[in-house]
């Protein structure tokens, strides 16, 4: 978090050094905004706090500079006395505001730091709050709702009335036991207002039917994520053909993510009548998380959108069934532009051939780009025989991802290079000798890892690629973080046809 103004930087660690620098308070105000701007709400008052204590001068510009006290947080650990949280709404004055509030999560003692239970807090700073309704900007809940008449246990009070400048809402709810009749409580659509809502993330809420509701009620949405319950709680069962109708109304829907969503009754075949197609005529990207093929293939099979370009795939649950997937989602007449996949996968479990199947009906993407990791012992091959299936055609004469153009690997231990010179080799041959059934040559290797390489490779690999690194240590950009640091190795594929 720093912030450059003509060659002067800040960020909430060093921030008293700038106390000696004279600079007019506009120029100040300036390089305060854009230090906190792009943080997360917790670190916007870290930093402010910060900024008000270093000097008068620090002190007078931060208190007269609204923008920096419109961002409000309230959790269980830490909520501000009733008194302070109004004093610091009256300094953002006419700022807009974003709100975090988290009243769920206990989170460990901490001295000195005021923890609330008292119900009847959060009745009243809701109630404070509504009251600069109109100047919301963002706002993040997250709740534990148990279907009690306890004044903590709904949001929805919060959520009434009119938020014209509101553009981003994220709802994070952790049910217990909800009775079908007292799902009304939480509707917060019936009388909650945000003709200007573009972006909506909605987490675990206590009922499917809510995202009906929701797409009905905000049909200006653009961005939507909507995700299951993943701590251990049964998912919402739907049928895609239920499922998504309920986004009809987003006209304007460009990018959607669905996370940890299971469809029952997935079909073997795509309707037979085109006309009962769900039509989602601005989607750009679409993008699944912790969802099963059998899942992902029976959205799609129901579903056009002529601007789709991307498929994003996180975390995939892998099951024997890329065929039937792959069947859904080749729909040129559906799917006119997709041409990109980003597919990030744990690979856990499987044999060389089950992973050559896997990869198999992500061959048809004209831009693609692959992330796996590999956990040791967990898969009965190596890498090796990885580098050895990419280098040779297959036994119907075709090669994996003919067009790989890039790739990057990461390892923990030694890789040796004997494979690497093969598969440079044997995909430069294929790809002058027979072009047409062949490989492209590789244009871009890089190699992650604690050795460094000897100066005959190096040399070689420089001689017979566009562009080589070999980097000592340093992970592979794009990476899920939690899955490479339980694996021994990691590989990034990149397919670009022209």
């Amino acid at each position: 978090m720093v912030a450059t103004v003509e060659g002067v930087g800040c960020s909430p660690e060093p921030i008293a050094a700038l106390a000696d620098h004279i600079a007019p308070p506009e120029i100040l105000a300036h390089i305060l905004e854009e230090g906190f701007k792009d943080s997360n709400c917790l670190e916007r008052v870290r930093f402010v706090q910060r900024a008000a204590s270093v000097s008068r001068t620090w002190r007078t510009t931060a208190l007269n500079t609204s923008a920096l006290w419109g961002t409000v947080v309230i959790t269980r650990p830490r909520a501000p006395p009733l008194t302070v949280f109004t004093t610091l709404l009256e300094r953002s004055r006419g700022a807009q505001l974003d709100i975090f509030l988290d009243w769920y999560h206990t989170g460990p003692p901490r001295r000195n730091v005021q923890r609330v239970e008292d119900p009847a807090y959060i009745k009243d700073a809701m109630q404070i709050l509504r009251q600069h309704m109109q100047r919301w900007r963002s706002i993040d809940l997250t709740w534990g709702v148990s279907g009690s008449d306890e004044l903590d246990e709904t949001f929805a009070p919060l959520l009434t009335g009119s938020a014209a400048a509101l553009t981003s809402l994220r709802l994070r709810c952790v049910c217990r036991l909800i009775w079908y009749e007292d799902l009304e409580k939480y509707d917060f659509t019936k009388g909650f207002l945000a003709p200007n809502l573009r972006s909506m993330v909605l987490d675990g809420l206590p009922s499917a039917m809510d995202l009906g509701r929701v797409t009905a009620r905000f049909p200006t949405i653009s961005e939507l994520t909507w995700k299951e319950s993943g701590d251990g709680e049964s998912k919402w069962i739907y049928e895609s053909m239920d499922f998504m109708p309920m986004l009809v109304p987003l006209h304007d829907l460009r990018h959607l993510t669905l996370i940890n969503v299971y469809a029952d009754d997935v079909r073997n075949e795509p309707p037979d009548n085109n006309e009962a197609l769900i039509c989602l005529p601005a989607l750009e990207t679409l993008t699944f998380d912790d969802t099963d093929f059998g899942t992902i293939g029976d959205m799609l099979s129901v579903v056009t959108a002529p601007n789709l370009c991307g498929l994003i795939i996180h975390n995939p649950q892998h099951e024997d069934q890329t065929v039937s997937f792959h069947a859904f989602w080749q729909q040129p007449k559906r799917f006119p532009l997709l041409r990109t996949l980003y597919l990030e996968y744990n690979v856990d479990g499987l044999t060389i051939d089950e992973l050559i199947a896997f990869w198999r009906p992500f061959q048809f993407f004209r831009s693609a780009r692959i992330i796996h990791t590999f956990a040791r012992d967990s898969n009965d091959f190596s890498m090796d025989d990885v580098l050895e299936a990419l280098s040779h055609a297959q036994e119907d004469g075709r090669w994996l991802f003919s067009h790989l153009t890039s790739l990057a690997i990461y390892s923990k231990s030694y890789i040796a290079t004997d494979g690497l010179r093969q598969l440079v080799d044997n995909r430069r041959e294929t790809g002058i000798e027979v072009p047409d059934v062949g490989a492209v040559g590789l244009q871009t290797l890089k190699i992650y890892a604690p050795a460094t390489i000897d100066s005959t490779d190096s040399d070689y690999f420089g001689q017979n690629l566009r562009n080589f690194d070999w980097i000592q240590g340093k992970p592979p950009p794009g990476c899920d973080k939690q899955h490479l640091s339980m694996a021994s190795w990691a590989m990034q594929l990149v397919r670009i046809v022209p």
